[in-house]
């Protein structure tokens, strides 16, 4: 007896196709074996849980979908493995489930979630809600309302992310935008990175525009960088966008504006030096090259290799010499042509134009001249250069290579110490060595040395030929055989200083002996003749003129 169980399988059957199916736990029908029933594959596969847990073939060549649930796998060798209302469109796509997912892209896939789509070739949207990826190598994790229109591009999570730039990657955040090549956005809100090459951490409203290459931004608050290979660390509304290489680590309303410029940190300083730095504080700014404002408030550097420490309100104004320095203090200035490695250490509206000067503090010191300084005091005045101010107050310096200490002290001669009172102690009596006496000019006051006469140096025959006089002899014996030029010793500081020229051999009559100055004049003349037998003249210096006594 042949049993319904021992029937040859069907090939070649279809979904209308009818065919048996046997019960063996139904004898309805009187068979021991069971009973046998006709149906077709669709009713079947409507009896099985709800028709839903069935992959059928689909409309694409190749194609399969999990049946009953509205999906589709209408592309060439494509899949919707599970879900409800997906769609597969294209060659080799892929739906994985979800709700409401299209799969437009050959060789692109869709994991899950809802109203995602993907119609660039070799994309994917892992997850997610509404999240769209509309070109090729592109990839969106998850998230919501993210968006990647650009090859190569990815959005890894966040909402309402949008990556527009070839090969750029968006981390997560909200509303972020990257419309430049090769750059990316970490998190954060509302960043936007439009320049190629770039980085944006974080943070809020922070924004590269598309003259930017190769910048980052770490985060902090609407900050913008617009330069090449320049960097904002954080802070608020603090801009990189000078040249190359400006740097903002943090702080507000900072602005880094020249190429290789550093700003520390602090509140609306402005850095337009090149290779130069702010390193904090308030207002400042830097704009001469490799000039510097460490901190304070309200400087301001125009020189080149120049520098603030600290204060309030100092400048360095010489755009064109540099090397000058102010440490602190308020409203100190160093300006004017020309200026350069000059010095103001500190104290308050003092000003320094001139070259190698230096103000070391006080109060409204103001120094006009070069290798000169003030030490200290308030209201002293130097014009000339060479000159120094110990301290005091009121004093004045109009003459070269002199100084000051006191008070209201106007200077009256160069090479002159000058001061209100002068206490010499423990000064000897007597010494014997010494050859000059201190004597004090009646009109002036000014204390100088005149040389004591020195005895005569007499050297029988000491002169025979012409030569240069010197002040080491007061007397000088002439006896030539041929006429004799004698050149007087220099004038500096020898005023009533003299001299004695005999003719000693008594031939000065056949054989002159002519006078002439180093510089100056003798009685009005260039050079005085001696042709007299045994004539003898006595000069002295006045004024830097020799006069014969």
């Amino acid at each position: 007896m042949a049993f319904l169980t021992d029937q040859i399988s069907a090939t070649g059957v279809n979904l209308t196709d009818l065919f048996h199916i046997v019960d063996p736990y139904d004898t309805s029908q009187g068979n021991p074996a069971g009973s046998s029933y006709k149906a077709c594959f669709q009713q079947v596969i409507a009896a099985l849980t709800g028709g839903t847990s069935i992959m059928v073939v689909s409309s694409g060549i190749g194609s399969v979908e999990r049946c009953a649930n509205d999906n589709e796998a209408a592309g060439n060798y494509s899949t919707v493995s599970g879900g409800l209302c997906n769609t597969s469109s294209d060659l080799y796509s892929t739906t994985s489930g979800g709700y409401k997912n299209t799969t437009m892209g050959q060789s692109s896939v869709i994991g899950g979630g809802e109203y995602n789509m993907v119609s660039g070739s070799c994309s994917s949207v892992v997850g997610g809600i509404l999240n769209t990826s509309l070109n090729v190598f592109s990839n969106i994790g998850g998230g919501s309302g993210n968006t990647v229109d650009s090859s190569y591009g990815s959005v890894l999570g966040g909402v309402l992310n949008t990556a527009s730039g070839y090969i750029t990657t968006i981390g997560g955040g909200n509303k972020n935008t990257i419309n430049g090549g090769w750059s990316s956005i970490g998190g954060g809100y509302f960043n936007t990175s439009e320049g190629v090459y770039s980085v944006i951490a974080g943070g809020f409203g922070n924004y590269v525009d598309n003259n930017g290459c190769g910048n980052f931004l770490g985060g902090g608050v609407n900050n913008t960088t617009g330069s090449v290979y320049s960097a904002i660390g954080g802070g608020y509304l603090n801009t990189a966008n000078g040249g190359c290489g400006a740097f903002v680590f943090g702080g507000c309303c900072n602005l880094g504006g020249a190429t290789m410029s550093f700003i520390g940190g602090g509140d609306s300083n402005t850095n337009y030096a090149l290779n130069g730095g702010i390193v904090g504080g308030s207002g400042n700014i830097a704009q001469g090259f490799n000039s510097s404002v460490v901190g304070g408030g309200g400087n301001y550097v125009d020189s080149p290799v120049s520098m603030i420490g600290s204060g309030s309100a100092n400048k360095i104004d010489t755009p064109f010499l540099g090397c000058n320095f102010i440490g602190g203090g308020i409203c100190n200035t160093i300006c004017g042509l020309p200026t350069g490695v000059s010095t103001i250490l500190g104290g308050s509206l003092n000003k320094l134009s001139g070259i190698s000067s230096i103000i070391a503090g006080g109060h409204c010191n103001t120094v006009n001249s070069c290798c000169s300084n003030i030490l200290g005091g308030n209201a002293n005045t130097v014009t000339q250069n060479y000159t120094s101010i110990l301290g005091g107050s009121g004093n004045t310096l109009t003459h070269s290579y002199s100084s000051a200490v006191g008070r209201g002290v106007y200077s009256v001669s160069a090479c002159t110490f000058h001061t209100n009172y002068l206490s010499l102690q423990n000064t000897p009596e007597t010494d014997s060595s010494n050859t000059n006496l201190l004597v004090r000019d009646s009109l002036t006051g000014v204390v100088k040395t005149r040389d004591i006469s020195l005895p005569l140096n007499y050297a029988t025959s000491a002169i025979t030929s012409s030569q240069t006089l010197t002040w080491d002899k007061s007397y000088w014996g002439v006896s030539g055989s041929s006429n004799v030029d004698l050149t007087l010793p220099t004038t500096t500081l020898k005023d009533g200083y003299y001299l004695l020229i005999k003719d000693e051999a008594g031939t000065s009559g056949s054989y002159r002996i002519r006078l002439t100055p180093t510089s100056g004049l003798i009685d009005g003349n260039s050079y005085v003749d001696m042709n007299i037998n045994y004539m003898s003249l006595t000069v002295m210096v006045r004024n830097g003129n020799w006069y014969i006594i």
